[in-house]
């Protein structure tokens, strides 16, 4: 009978045990959780705020940009005797479309 109480409260010490040991788990689960929310929404930021980016790549860059080199286009026909001042625009405007193409190709 002695034996029997005795393996009894060993058996009730193990439940409690793994009773405690099931609420620190359910807590760590709980934090990682909440952790990787914390990181999905800061993720999810980060894209929008490169979405935002794109946009604003896309048209308030892009169409300026544009706009120079035709007037580039524009200026080798009206005023052929500045080649020099002409070209060097049209290079530099060369220069950065491809720059605006390669952050393009990078976030999309």
């Amino acid at each position: 009978n002695k034996k029997l109480k005795r393996i009894d409260q060993k058996i009730v010490l193990k439940n409690q045990d793994l009773a405690r040991q099931q609420t620190e788990i359910q807590q760590l689960n709980a934090n990682l959780e909440k952790m990787i929310e914390q990181e999905v929404q800061k993720i999810k930021e980060k894209n929008n705020k490169l979405a935002e980016y794109a946009f604003v790549n896309a048209h308030h860059l892009r169409g300026p940009l544009c706009r120079i080199m035709g007037l580039v286009e524009l200026m080798e026909v009206t005023a052929p005797e500045d080649v020099y001042t002409t070209s060097m625009i049209k290079k530099r405007a060369e220069e950065l479309d491809v720059i605006i193409k390669e952050i393009n190709q990078i976030i999309s």
